[in-house]
């Protein structure tokens, strides 16, 4: 029904104030840019099944924690190098709209559905980019469920993915070394 979706793994919690600073921030970006935001990424709290804080999630940037825009000719690229985060849907909002457009989650995907829909929508519209304070707590298990699937299809799902932002980095007349982003999947 919303403008937004944002997922929630069922043991995953928004912190009480992921809601009202993502609306906050999203109104002042779609104000600035004058159009839809396609994708909110935050950082998270990871914490054990214990209970035990494990990390903050940082997005890889140099920029410390700050919150920013990326404008959607620079997505795939700045994804292909690993200049901006899109993780797990516990940690994104996307524009409802433009998933409903694209078809959703890709279905030939086993493997990074999220990360894919996410960078696609964000390669329309842009991505805005939480960093100065985690917004939700990711439970992180010993034993993740991406352990059934096979390093196989991790890695196939993985290139895949990285193959369409490659290509749509080199459609905007971006210089980017594919074989090194494509090397980098493999050995993450």
């Amino acid at each position: 029904q919303g403008e937004y979706l944002k997922f929630l793994n069922d043991d995953d919690q928004m912190l009480p104030t992921c809601m009202e600073v993502i609306d906050k921030k999203l109104s002042a970006a779609e104000e600035i840019y004058h159009s839809p935001i396609g994708v909110v990424t935050c950082a998270a709290e990871y914490i054990a099944e214990d209970g035990r804080y494990v990390k903050r999630d940082r997005p890889g940037t140099n920029l410390g924690f700050s919150d920013f825009f990326v404008f959607a000719d620079d997505i795939a690229f700045l994804w292909c190098v690993s200049a901006i985060p899109l993780r797990t849907p516990t940690h994104m909002v996307y524009n409802r709209q433009a998933a409903l457009e694209l078809g959703g989650f890709s279905e030939s995907l086993h493997y990074i559905r999220d990360v894919d829909l996410a960078l696609k929508i964000a390669s329309l519209q842009g991505a805005l980019v939480i960093d100065s304070e985690p917004l939700v707590r990711f439970m992180f298990h010993a034993n993740q469920d991406v352990k059934a699937i096979s390093v196989k299809t991790r890695i196939l799902d993985q290139l895949d993915v990285k193959r369409w932002a490659i290509n749509k980095a080199l459609s905007k007349s971006l210089k980017i070394n594919g074989d090194a982003a494509l090397g980098e999947v493999c050995f993450r």
